[in-house]
């Protein structure tokens, strides 16, 4: 189909609508490729918790300072099915988690590669304290002006357990946000394989600079992740140093090609739609709509992109 053609159809939302029911009839891609509104989400939550009501989400958030209002699917929240698990290690930040953002569990750990004692590296700015000892010279090479926010302030012994200790070797969850200040690859690399078994999305903190000392990289992550079947469904940058990328988050989802109940389509969906990916709610979509005939309401997904 012409792309001039394409974004006149795209551009009329009645028109848009039949043309995707029809392309996916036809077991075609839709052409949803265009930007989803947060009202647009919000409808689509609205609608799940209307016709399916029984669907429920798990969802850990490790490093979860800021509660879903400082995540990657803030509009999460309204979705009504859901049990929130947080790790945070600062007592009051824990406490805040449940009595502000309505976290159901939060565990006040420390997660680290292994059970027992670790020593701990405590900079200036608080949030980017980490069990690595910080990189002072890579910070200097890219930016001087971050030296005063990471520069060491002390050390300190901390009790440190595995996320598998924590939470237990059987995973519970659908979905993951992983911020360890730079130990999320060694994170991972201990979970069992039970973890990526369970998990649908995994949204995990990464950089493409070295920021600690011996510290995993985003391309290890990206190895690590496809070896599990799980790939990008989004990179969101954050410009540091003169407005360079370093600062990546990637959400991660499992291969939609394996997906084998409803329940975790609709979870893909969403995830979908929280990430304003229309393209890909219309795969999975096109994917899987021939395998619930009678299911009107999940026909009805359709008229979201």
């Amino acid at each position: 189909m012409h792309n001039f053609v394409k974004n006149i159809i795209k551009s009329i939302q009645p028109l848009r609508r039949v043309v995707n029911y029809i392309r996916i009839n036809r077991n075609l891609n839709a052409i949803a490729s265009y930007p989803i509104t947060n009202y647009k989400i919000k409808s689509f939550i609205r609608f799940l918790n209307n016709y399916y009501p029984d669907l429920h989400i798990n969802y850990l958030d490790i490093g979860a300072s800021g509660g879903l209002e400082d995540s990657r699917i803030p509009l999460f929240k309204y979705f009504n099915n859901k049990t929130l698990h947080g790790i945070e290690c600062d007592e009051e930040l824990a406490n805040e988690l449940k009595s502000t953002y309505g976290y159901d569990k939060v565990f006040t750990k420390f997660v680290g590669i292994k059970n027992g004692s670790e020593t701990a590296y405590i900079l200036n700015w608080k949030v980017c304290s980490s069990i690595k000892e910080p990189n002072i010279e890579e910070f200097k090479r890219m930016d001087p002006n971050w030296v005063q926010w990471i520069t060491l302030d002390k050390t300190i012994s901390i009790e440190t357990e595995t996320l598998s200790h924590i939470c237990g070797s059987t995973c519970s969850y659908d979905w993951m946000k992983l911020d360890t200040e730079a130990t999320e690859y060694e994170v991972l690399t201990s979970l069992p394989q039970s973890w990526f078994d369970r998990l649908q999305a995994i949204d995990i903190h990464t950089m493409s600079i070295s920021t600690h000392k011996t510290n995993s990289d985003i391309s290890d992550i990206l190895t690590f992740m496809k070896q599990k079947d799980f790939y990008p469904l989004k990179y969101h940058f954050y410009p540091l140093y003169a407005e360079m990328d370093c600062v990546c988050n990637i959400m991660f989802v499992k291969g939609p090609w394996n997906i084998y109940c409803l329940e975790d389509v609709l979870k893909h969906c969403l995830m979908g739609m929280l990430q304003k990916k229309p393209y890909y709610v219309s795969y999975i979509l096109n994917r899987y709509t021939s395998l619930f005939p009678n299911d009107q309401a999940f026909r009805s997904i359709l008229r979201f992109v």
